[in-house]
């Protein structure tokens, strides 16, 4: 997929965007904002880096995980290297939200989260897990509704390990590809004969709950200090 970095605008599939702000970073990507200059609808233009068999696998694993649903609260694949943005009506991602100290009333931080666990439990449904759910991967329409971004680390809902090597592996992983201020205690430190559930996303949610009434993340203190999570 190609480089956007450092450009004005980028044509894909015979459509000219232009770029107005990074909005996102990952592990291995970036989301910029950028508008169609044929229709001024915004839209999200996600690039990865793909060196590798194994970068270029990653990719399409993903644009398989997109092509999987489609649901409100989860954002909608157009084409290989755009995700549609809701034109119009966005407000940056909820970790925006945060960072400028946005106070959310008890009704609409309601409705803002249940619009995100309504868009967990379709992925749930398909016996699918997030793995990597956080403020930044949630962008907010109208202020009121979430829409869950990124399914780079989604994975299916339940695995086992029946062995210390693949239990080291699967937490190798999970250091990898899931945010650690967010990452459920189980993905820490993985045992052997142990399974990992769809239910490490309900912990990711509780402590986004958390980041909403508080303003940051349960553990975002513990990160900052550098301290290591029991």
């Amino acid at each position: 997929m190609g480089c956007v970095c450092g450009r004005q605008s980028v044509v894909i599939q015979g459509q000219k965007f232009h770029l107005i702000r990074q909005i996102g970073e990952g592990s291995f990507s970036y989301v910029f904002e950028a508008r169609n200059t044929a229709d001024s609808h915004r839209y999200a233009i996600k690039k990865m880096s793909c060196h590798t068999k194994e970068e270029e696998k990653r990719a399409r694993d993903e644009i398989e995980n997109y092509q999987r649903f489609s649901h409100e609260n989860l954002v909608s694949l157009l084409y290989h290297e755009v995700i549609q943005y809701k034109p119009d009506a966005h407000n940056g991602s909820l970790q925006d939200a945060l960072n400028a100290q946005t106070k959310f009333t008890t009704r609409v931080l309601l409705d803002l989260f249940l619009s995100v666990c309504q868009g967990v439990q379709e992925i749930h449904e398909k016996r699918m897990a997030h793995r990597d759910l956080k403020p930044s991967n949630i962008m907010l329409v109208n202020n009121i509704h979430g829409v869950i971004l990124d399914f780079g680390s989604m994975i299916p809902a339940s695995f086992s390990m029946t062995t210390r090597s693949q239990a080291q592996q699967w937490q190798d992983w999970a250091e990898e590809n899931c945010c650690v201020q967010y990452r459920a205690p189980e993905l820490f430190h993985i045992e052997t004969n142990s399974s990992i559930t769809e239910k490490t996303d309900i912990f990711s949610l509780g402590a986004i709950l958390y980041a909403c009434c508080f303003g940051k993340g349960p553990f975002d203190d513990v990160y900052s200090r550098g301290d290591r999570y029991k």
